[in-house]
């Protein structure tokens, strides 16, 4: 599955939904920088969600951050 414009996705707060389908708010230890534009799919193989480049204002990113259920790991910056 691919997403592209994921805009809040990596801002300072993580939110997941748990076993009751209720929504939790997680302060995950690691997060990008807040962007929009990014590619991102789910690595089955691993179990991570993995988010690709951005745009913020006038910086553009290029980098690789993985969500691997509890924080966001930055791989190949």
């Amino acid at each position: 599955m691919r997403f592209s414009s994921c805009v809040l996705l990596c801002s300072l707060v993580s939110v997941a939904v748990g076993q009751t389908g209720n929504w939790t708010v997680l302060s995950p230890p690691n997060t990008a920088p807040m962007r929009g534009n990014t590619d991102m799919v789910f690595d089955s193989l691993r179990g991570e969600s993995v988010l690709y480049g951005g745009e913020a204002n006038t910086t553009v990113f290029a980098d690789t951050w993985v969500w691997n259920g509890s924080s966001w790991l930055n791989r190949f910056a």
